[in-house]
């Protein structure tokens, strides 16, 4: 009863202490359940999806006509960036220049919650969810880009 009462007031005290007791107690560390060890897509409900690798790659994409593609606003083409975790926190990357901060409200083997805290989505709260297909990689112009981590 002790520990069940010491780990309620750690809680408290600390949503990152209790970030990383839950992701250790399921056996998971944040950063295999971002990637599944590899490499991840997460579809997005709205706006644009994300697929990340352990090598730190972070590709945006969406879906047309059944298919991944890069995420392309018209005079805007979203191509590769980088990802890094510290602590509770997604950090996007254009070379060492952060564009983009995301603080994880929820993240299990199928969901993935961020909170926009950098204001390159307002203060948006994103939600992702595990695709499905895990295989498919994203098309790119006329050819498919290789963005598939080597083991």
């Amino acid at each position: 009863m002790k520990l069940k009462t010491r780990y309620l007031q750690m809680w408290a005290i600390s949503p990152l202490f209790a970030f990383f007791c839950i992701s250790w107690q399921s056996g998971a560390d944040p950063i295999t359940l971002l990637t599944n060890g590899h490499v991840k897509y997460w579809d997005a409900a709205k706006g644009e999806s994300w697929r990340l690798d352990t090598k730190g790659d972070l590709a945006a994409y969406h879906y047309r006509d059944g298919m991944r593609v890069e995420a392309d606003y018209g005079d805007v083409l979203i191509s590769y960036s980088r990802w890094a975790l510290r602590g509770d926190t997604i950090f996007q990357l254009a070379g060492a220049r952060v564009i983009g901060e995301f603080q994880i409200l929820k993240l299990n083997k199928d969901i993935l919650t961020i909170k926009s805290i950098s204001g390159m989505y307002g203060s948006d709260t994103l939600f992702f969810r595990n695709a499905k297909d895990q295989t498919s990689r994203i098309k790119t112009g006329d050819r498919i880009r290789e963005i598939e981590s080597t083991k």
